[in-house]
């Protein structure tokens, strides 16, 4: 269910949203007109009260018919929301339920090579660590879904150990030779799950927005995140508390942490 701290944000293309679930479950618009129906229904979802104008008016006393279908609109809206959100939360299960299968695929893969065992790791010159790299990028993008991109092993600026960016080809994941260069291979692998992760939220965003403007809120996809995901990228700060906190970050952290876990924790 959507919280406080993470609500649906109502704002990129939100009016066009809001009218298709609307017209997706057959409410009805006529009494307050599309515009302020939609405008409830943001409220609704959000989980905010209506705003109230200021006026020094008593507010107008309905008669029994007029206040029952007051109560029945507003009974309609509570359902509504109720579906939309039971919708998202069920593709949300649906992409965390593949997720976790891509992280367990990419830890067998990584597990069934004894290069990335701490000790033989320690031992591997960097050529055979960057070829290693390559190779986990590639399955670990696989894996999630993302079948074109780059892989660039190069020198960084100290510190930053990965980036993943956007090409003709598909995402371009890179990964720094300082990271390489630890001797704990947990540390490498963290960023190449990282990174792949990035180039999988990009992707996910783009057919999340392809497949809306077909299927709407019948999507299979989950709609909620890659709109939090698409919010998020378009609000990136150089301040480190607010770039380790923004949405992507957080996500891309868990899953970096999550094929570490599967490989060297479990």
């Amino acid at each position: 269910m959507l919280e406080h701290r993470e609500q649906l944000e109502i704002a990129r293309g939100g009016r066009e949203i809001l009218a298709a679930i609307a017209v997706r479950l057959e409410i009805p618009q006529k009494l307050q007109g599309a515009a302020e129906f939609v405008r409830r229904i943001g409220e609704s979802l959000h989980g905010l009260d209506a705003p109230r104008e200021a006026t020094s008016a008593r507010p107008k006393e309905l008669s029994p018919a007029e206040q029952a279908k007051a109560n029945a609109d507003e009974a309609q809206l509570v359902e509504m929301r109720q579906k939309v959100l039971e919708q998202f939360d069920h593709t949300a299960e649906m992409r965390e339920r593949g997720e976790s299968t891509a992280f367990q695929q990419t830890a067998e893969f990584i597990k069934s090579r004894p290069e990335w065992s701490p000790e033989n790791w320690a031992r591997l010159p960097m050529e055979v660590r960057q070829a290693l790299a390559a190779e986990a990028v590639v399955v670990t993008s696989s894996s999630l879904g993302v079948t074109g991109g780059l892989v660039r092993l190069e020198d960084r600026p100290p510190g930053e150990y990965g980036l993943c960016s956007p090409s003709e080809y598909g995402p371009v994941i890179t990964i720094s030779n300082e990271i390489l260069a630890s001797d704990n291979p947990a540390d490498a692998l963290r960023v190449i799950a990282h990174e792949s992760y990035h180039g999988y939220q990009s992707e996910y965003i783009q057919a999340a927005k392809a497949d809306y403007t077909v299927r709407g809120l019948g999507s299979d996809l989950d709609l909620r995140s890659a709109n939090e995901w698409d919010t998020a990228r378009q609000s990136y700060s150089l301040g480190y508390s607010e770039y380790s906190h923004n949405l992507l970050e957080k996500d891309a952290n868990l899953a970096g942490n999550e094929v570490v876990r599967r490989v060297y924790l479990s």
